[in-house]
């Protein structure tokens, strides 16, 4: 059992360190690829691949979908991290997202983080998995913005 509980523990530390940018280099790197993957998944249907705005679904939706390209540019010239983390949550309230908008992704990873984590993870571990998830999109868009 000690086995089992180690290898929870080193799997839970890793998803942190990965969430948090506290595992160096590799880690960012994975964080970037987790990112680059959900962007890819989640998000490009409506920002379009590279951020644009652009997507496919954008014929669908009743609002103009933003480019998330100009970011940083729209900030001063620093790419507002916290704002994109609050918003990718749905811990903001902002017009076209919620309900009736931007899907809520904090919501759909707690709901992903069970299947995702498997049997030696608790339920309050899938809080670090929606933050790793969400802190990996983040970590993307700050690499795509337009310099």
């Amino acid at each position: 059992m000690k086995v089992h509980g180690f290898g929870r523990g080193a799997a839970l530390a890793a998803v942190v360190a990965v969430g948090s940018g506290l595992g160096g280099p590799a880690a960012a790197e994975t964080s970037l690829e987790i990112g680059r993957s959900e962007f890819a998944g989640y998000c490009a249907a409506c920002h379009g691949h590279d951020g644009r705005g652009d997507g496919p679904f954008q014929v669908l939706l009743t609002r103009r979908v933003p480019g998330l390209t100009g970011l940083a540019r729209a900030n001063g010239g620093r790419f507002p991290a916290e704002r994109v983390a609050e918003v990718v949550r749905g811990s903001v309230d902002m017009p076209g997202h919620g309900p009736m908008g931007m899907p809520l992704w904090g919501d759909h990873y707690r709901t992903k983080a069970p299947s995702q984590l498997g049997p030696y993870f608790k339920p309050e571990d899938a809080e670090a998995y929606v933050k790793s998830r969400i802190q990996g999109v983040v970590d993307y868009l700050a690499t795509i913005q337009e310099k």
